[in-house]
């Protein structure tokens, strides 16, 4: 099977560590905390302007992104779906800011030491990578590109924190580790 993957929140647990940062920073330039908690960029959480994202980008998300760790059992889940004969992908919205974003990330994949058939960054829209790398199973924690990438065909383990939204849909089996996904792939040859 082809495999796509997701960085932030997926193969990296970074989403805590830009939630702390971010509660901080909204705090240091006087803002009122979360005022749209069903809001998925920090704009909207936030009610921050592009330009305090843009500081916040700058102060504190590269540091995350170099610091947070690879999440709990994806380095060894990913080496035995590959002995299995799974090929991975990275499809990523990394780089969509700026290139450092890409940098950052080459470090990290080289660091879970795990080599994949491609990478993609600056994927938004998660839809055309999948359609061109014939994936047939995604792997993504956004609810919108979950819902974006199910509506358009594409099967997908939604990586769930406990507070995500629900999707219901046929294409989405949802999720909560490593070892859940290491379990479903592992149904899904029998």
């Amino acid at each position: 099977m082809n495999i796509g993957i997701d960085i932030d929140g997926v193969l990296q647990d970074t989403e805590q560590w830009f939630e702390a940062y971010a509660n901080i920073y909204d705090h240091e330039i006087g803002g009122n905390g979360i005022v749209n908690p069903d809001s998925y960029k920090f704009t909207g959480k936030y009610a921050w302007t592009e330009d305090q994202f843009m500081v916040f980008l700058d102060k504190y998300m590269y540091m995350c992104m170099e610091n947070a760790q690879i999440m709990p059992g994806a380095k060894e889940i990913l080496a035995k779906l590959q002995a299995e004969g799974h090929k991975l992908f990275v499809i990523t919205a990394r780089g969509i800011n700026f290139e450092r974003e890409e940098t950052i990330a080459l470090k990290f994949l080289d660091k879970l030491g795990v080599k994949f058939e491609s990478v993609h960054f600056k994927s938004r829209d998660k839809v055309p990578p999948c359609v061109d790398n014939q994936i047939d199973y995604m792997i993504d924690d956004a609810p919108f590109n979950i819902e974006n990438l199910s509506n358009n065909g594409v099967k997908c383990l939604y990586f769930r924190s406990s507070i995500a939204k629900d999707i219901n849909h046929p294409n989405v089996t949802d999720v909560y580790n490593w070892g859940e996904v290491y379990r479903f792939f592992q149904n899904v040859n029998k």
